[in-house]
């Protein structure tokens, strides 16, 4: 039974069961969402969330991060979800295309304050609602997205439900239970990508963890076999004809490991590639964007249904569009924080060079129906006007798990991130807490840090 199985082993999987390169990932999945949470803290997003936060008066169990106030674990896992994925800079998984992190560990985190829990205990509890993620996920991906849902939300609530259960210690049958409650509350949309409602999706699916594996604790009963019944979650989510999870492997192979991928720009993962193609192209040959006639794009059908924005018209929209990211680097010579800006979207320059990209789904004969961010077949060609033309495919993205980032390269960008916002210090301790979280006895010291209200926030 796949519900049962999942359970045992979430309910059942020790620090001592994670294998060593799981343990190295989720350091980096980890420290990789504070950084890009303290840099979305200063977003739209995170004002208007931490103010419905401090609003509902309650509990103070748990801290807003960069919101210097605390609230209960289902509140600071809402918000916290919310503010990580404010920005889109946070992590990608391979194995279903879409955000774990921001989903799992903000319900980790805010369960992980109130209850002391130790690093270990944080560790495995994340890592576990990764793999529950990506056994669910790669199973129903393609053809939930097919359907218009957005990932995030609807793998990723059972995901933080069995994460958040699983730091609660709850025993195989109360996990069951969580993973039923969970799975009535899952839902996104994608029709709301290029929107704030996008980010929230997250902090729904993180908050509606924490409140899944709260009742469950408490009593509350569900569907024990919600992932197994015929008009249970696969039906609901992927139709009649929907595949069962793989769950070969489940306990001794981790997908963290092999799956974690972390974005070098701050737009959807279905840019990165073009972008590291753009960049080495302008770098190869001294591009200017005065002398370029055209630019053709060739990418995954997936990837044009996903950035649905061909002439953006806001920052979020050209965190989502292929041609923006592609029009970046040249007009202003980057692709970071800064430049997925409303004003830099709306530059003039941008508006103007636009028409001049093409972007073209790949021939349906090379186009794999399961799409993966290194499949062959992307393509970048520059047109220039005297003639000459160069294409590139930069292949496997930097940050990608085949093309990894080191511990340094990960700290490096939390360091980027959080800079004018964190102290150097505070940064840098920080950097150390996560790098040494497994021998943590305790993870509120971190989330002190990371909690309190910067004199220059937003917020």
């Amino acid at each position: 039974m796949i519900t049962k199985t999942i359970s045992e082993f979430s309910a059942g999987t020790r620090y001592a069961d994670l294998p060593a390169d799981a343990i190295v990932a989720a350091k980096k999945g980890i420290i990789d969402f504070l950084g890009v949470a303290i840099a979305g803290s200063t977003t739209n997003v995170a004002r208007v969330i931490t103010e419905y936060a401090a609003q509902e008066h309650g509990a103070s169990d748990a801290g807003i991060i960069a919101g210097g106030i605390r609230t209960s674990p289902y509140l600071a896992a809402l918000c916290n979800g919310a503010i990580g994925h404010a920005l889109d800079f946070d992590d990608e998984c391979e194995s279903w295309n879409s955000h774990p992190t921001t989903a799992i560990l903000p319900a980790v985190l805010a369960l992980a304050e109130k209850s002391g829990a130790t690093g270990q205990e944080v560790l495995t509890s994340y890592v576990v609602g990764w793999e529950v993620a990506a056994r669910i996920g790669a199973a129903v991906y393609r053809k939930t997205h097919d359907r218009g849902s957005h990932n995030t939300p609807l793998v990723g609530t059972l995901a933080a439900a069995a994460a958040g259960a699983r730091l609660l210690k709850l025993n195989t049958d109360r996990m069951r239970t969580a993973l039923g409650i969970s799975a009535s509350q899952a839902a996104g949309l994608q029709a709301n990508v290029g929107t704030e409602t996008k980010p929230l999706h997250a902090g729904l699916a993180a908050s509606n963890g924490v409140r899944s594996a709260q009742l469950a604790q408490l009593g509350l009963t569900a569907n024990v076999d919600i992932l197994d019944d015929p008009i249970g979650y696969l039906m609901a989510v992927a139709g009649k004809d929907h595949p069962a999870p793989d769950l070969t492997g489940l306990g001794t192979a981790f997908d963290i490991a092999a799956s974690l991928c972390i974005k070098v720009y701050p737009s959807c993962y279905n840019n990165q590639r073009p972008l590291d193609s753009m960049f080495h192209l302008i770098k190869e040959h001294e591009i200017r964007v005065a002398d370029i006639a055209a630019i053709d794009l060739i990418v995954h059908p997936h990837q044009i249904k996903v950035c649905r924005y061909p002439r953006p018209r806001t920052g979020l929209e050209g965190k989502f569009s292929l041609t923006y990211s592609l029009a970046a680097p040249l007009i202003h010579g980057k692709a970071g924080l800064d430049e997925y800006s409303d004003a830099k979207v709306l530059d003039p320059r941008v508006t103007e060079f636009l028409p001049r990209i093409n972007v073209v789904a790949m021939d349906p004969k090379v186009a794999k129906p399961q799409y993966s961010h290194c499949d062959p077949g992307q393509l970048v060609t520059v047109k220039l006007k005297s003639g000459k033309q160069y294409s590139y495919d930069a292949g496997r993205p930097k940050g990608h798990a085949t093309n990894p980032l080191s511990w340094e390269e990960t700290s490096e960008k939390f360091r980027s991130c959080t800079a004018g916002i964190l102290s150097t210090g505070d940064i840098a301790r920080c950097i150390e807490l996560v790098d040494r979280l497994d021998k943590m006895t305790d993870v509120s010291q971190l989330m002190t840090i990371l909690a309190q209200k910067p004199a220059q926030s937003l917020l």
